[in-house]
């Protein structure tokens, strides 16, 4: 059965259950329901809507009067539904005692009163959230319109609307959850995002179209997919937060057929990130504090993935280097090699690298409209956006709308701005989870919860948040984490004559209550307090010492003029 046949097979039983009709439908009126309640834009498809009755039927869940006519829910379709609901319920439910827990940890004197209501917006506004998204993936994947939901903040800027209704005081805590749910979701979180998001982009999918998607997907492999630096990296770099996720994307669109390519200044992008983490990390020790530093997009590091994707790699196989890493994702064994093993790897995932001038029906006159007409309209719209990286980030986009004029092409990129300089008809770009959802359609095997909300939070990487897995961070760290500890205990002896020890005491307990992120970099400040401490002392005391010696050094007539003016200034 078509996923679409089974989103049929929920809402007709779903219908057939609501109290004003009391478990009895006519078909023809069944199908007009569905299609006004979907906003179809054309009537449903009547073999998919056959087929859901008798698989319905077939079940017992549902039966049909004599003349074939009306459709009549059974006790059993009845029961299907209510373990549905119960599901959907234990979800929430989950959810719920999630966020409680949450809020109860860091706003302790919330009344449970208060709590329900901060829970409540927040359900109300993934609603709305999820609702509008939905009709926009959908939309995207049916009708082919471009869709612009302001790059990256649409999810977080629905979820606050809904906050209107709360008082000042609760402001704070709202705002610190909905951060939370998206950024550091746990498994309950996950899984009720992932419930939520699938099941209104399946709303929404019914009503669009249903007949022609397999038409979409032929005329879909038919065009050439060029594929962002953006989805290439995390495809690279093993185990890193949304390596799953690109990984799960790309295999599914080659096993459907689709054409993937990339140009030579996207691989530019890739080869320049890959490098950063070589550069800088090429023969550091797993314990060198700076990977935490970059991993955190501390100290003015970027976030990178091949640090990320090491991270994670590296606690699974007993902290060996990045060297060891690298050699096992993309088989580099020399850091001159870095070239040749990035474009190695990526052809190994069906990935064509095109240059520019090798495009069909190229002409030389696309490099002045790249440069000198393109460009700046790219870089100007980002800079208005706040967007804009570098001009070599324009000119690689600039090339792709080229190309697009002269080959059937669709941009698979987290950010939709070319799509506003467009015609405005056709979607130059689509987003990777719009391209997931479209297909998810075409397979019995459904995207599993946790890419579900890896797909989710995309364009919240490109937008420049932190997405750290604190608990991977806490375990990679854990090797430099004592080795701290055990530098200040080794020198507690040494900065309690200079401190005392009640303060030693007091600097070196605040250790445990520091993040672990911080732990490695204590001992350092630690050192440096010490030091500057002791210098002042010693100042201090060499001070002492010379006003002493000058005293000494003074006649008793001087002396007896200085004691003097001491008693009259002490008066």
């Amino acid at each position: 059965m078509s996923s679409y046949t089974k989103r049929l097979f929920c809402n007709n039983l779903q219908t057939l259950a609501e109290p004003d009709y009391e478990g009895r439908l006519t078909i023809n009126k069944l199908q007009a329901l569905l299609t006004k309640r979907l906003f179809a834009l054309s009537n449903l498809d009547p073999v998919a809507l056959d087929k859901a009755i008798d698989h319905l039927r077939s079940h017992g869940f549902i039966s049909l009067s004599p003349d074939q006519s009306t459709l009549i829910l059974e006790l059993s379709g009845q029961q299907c539904l209510l373990t549905a609901k119960a599901e959907k319920d234990v979800l929430r439910q989950r959810f719920e005692e999630a966020i409680q827990l949450y809020l109860g940890g860091e706003y302790p004197k919330l009344s449970a009163k208060a709590v329900a209501s901060v829970i409540s917006c927040l359900e109300r506004g993934l609603a709305t959230a999820f609702r509008v998204r939905g009709l926009e993936i959908a939309r995207s994947v049916f009708l082919d319109q471009p869709v612009d939901i302001s790059d990256s903040m649409d999810i977080l800027d629905q979820i606050n609307n809904a906050a209107g209704s709360l008082e000042i005081t609760l402001a704070a805590a709202y705002s610190d959850v909905m951060i939370e749910i998206i950024l550091r979701p746990s498994e309950a979180v996950k899984a009720y995002l992932a419930a939520l998001s699938q099941g209104y982009f399946a709303y929404h999918a019914l009503g669009l179209e249903p007949r022609a998607s397999q038409d979409r997907l032929e005329l879909a492999k038919k065009k050439v997919w060029i594929l962002d630096s953006s989805i290439i990296i995390p495809l690279l770099a093993r185990q890193c937060t949304n390596h799953q996720f690109a990984h799960d994307l790309l295999t599914r669109a080659a096993g459907l057929g689709f054409r993937l390519q990339t140009t030579e200044l996207l691989f530019d992008e890739i080869f320049d990130h890959a490098r950063f983490a070589v550069d800088i990390f090429w023969g550091a020790s797993p314990s060198d504090p700076r990977f935490i530093l970059a991993a955190t997009g501390q100290a003015g590091y970027r976030p990178n993935l091949f640090i990320d994707g090491y991270v994670h790699w590296s606690i699974e196989n007993g902290h060996p280097s990045l060297k060891t890493y690298l050699s096992e994702i993309i088989k580099l064994k020399n850091k001159s090699d870095l070239t040749r093993a990035i474009r190695d790897a990526i052809v190994s995932y069906g990935i064509t690298i095109v240059p520019f001038d090798a495009s069909p029906g190229f002409k030389q006159e696309f490099f002045d409209e790249r440069d000198n007409v393109l460009l700046p309209a790219i870089r100007k719209l980002r800079q208005k956006i706040g967007t804009y990286r570098s001009d070599s980030q324009c000119k690689a986009e600039a090339e792709v709308i080229i190309i697009s004029h002269y080959i059937e092409t669709i941009f698979l990129s987290r950010s939709s701005i070319l799509n506003r300089l467009g015609d405005g008809n056709n979607a130059l770009t689509w987003k990777p989870e719009s391209f997931y959802r479209f297909l998810s359609l075409f397979t019995s095997s459904q995207p599993p919860e946790d890419l579900l909300f890896q797909s989710m939070v995309q364009d919240l990487y490109s937008a420049g948040f932190p997405i750290i897995d604190r608990d991977v961070l806490s375990r990679f760290a854990a090797p430099t984490i004592r080795q701290a500890r055990m530098q200040l205990e080794s020198e507690r002896s040494a900065y309690e004559e200079i401190l005392g020890k009640a303060r030693t005491d007091k600097l070196i307990d605040q250790y445990e209550q520091t993040p672990d992120e911080q732990k490695p970099f204590y001992s350092t400040r630690f050192a440096f307090y010490v030091a500057a401490a002791e210098r002042q002392r010693r100042i201090a005391a060499e001070s002492a010492a010379s006003s002493v010696k000058r005293i000494k050094s003074l006649t008793e007539k001087e002396r007896r003029e200085y004691e003097k003016l001491k008693r009259k200034a002490s008066c």
